[in-house]
């Protein structure tokens, strides 16, 4: 089972609702903060007494950094299209 990847493919289809709403640059700072921050507390679980605890803690960063991911991977092809238009000649 991949936490990260379960999470990614279920957000996606609701990250394009989501910049519509807070914009997209607001959207990739986001998802960029929540990626950090959740790859900062899997790494922090390690430091984890219990078995249990270190199971539990991983799968909810994992499931989060998954959900930041996917803000950034819809956010950066949106950005890219909006900063470079196409040419017209």
């Amino acid at each position: 089972m991949s936490a990260f990847a379960i999470s990614e493919l279920a957000i996606s289809s609701f990250v394009g609702n989501f910049i519509d709403a807070i914009g997209r640059k607001n959207c990739f700072v986001l998802g960029i903060l929540l990626n950090a921050f959740s790859n900062v507390i899997f790494g922090a679980a390690s430091y984890s007494s219990s078995e249990t605890v270190y199971l539990y803690v991983s799968l909810f960063a994992r499931s989060m950094s998954g959900v930041g991911d996917a803000m950034i991977l819809i956010c950066t092809p949106v950005m890219i299209v909006a900063t470079y238009p196409d040419k017209k000649e």
